[in-house]
């Protein structure tokens, strides 16, 4: 990998942290997500600025270039986030359902009182 691929990717890592935090601070999201987050974000800047930490895996798995190592690291990474957002909004649904259902039977019994 060139440095200025590695220059680019920690530098997009920092970019990343810092939004992380400045999120954080915002209160966006509490402190396990931050940490999370800041895990994947020092763990995509170990493996840009290191890439050869990931060939003893790679050759385990049979995987002949770090490129592929990556795109498929990637897309398991996605795949769960995208499961785990899933699930987060079935269950915003349920509970503004419940809520829904709730204020229209409070205001049926209002009409109907009068």
């Amino acid at each position: 990998m060139t440095y200025t691929l590695k220059i680019i990717g920690i530098l997009f890592a920092a970019a990343m942290i810092y939004l992380t935090f400045l999120n954080f601070k915002r209160r966006s999201y509490g402190k396990k997500s931050f940490v999370l987050w800041l895990l994947v974000w020092l763990f995509f800047m170990f493996m840009v600025t290191f890439p050869e930490t990931a060939y003893g895996i790679m050759s385990g798995l049979g995987i002949q270039r770090t490129v592929d190592f990556f795109v498929m690291g990637g897309l398991l990474f996605f795949s769960v986030m995208i499961f785990y957002m899933y699930i987060s909004v079935k269950r915003i649904e349920k509970k503004v359902e419940g809520i829904v259902r709730r204020d229209a039977i409070m205001s049926h019994e209002k009409k109907a009182s009068k």
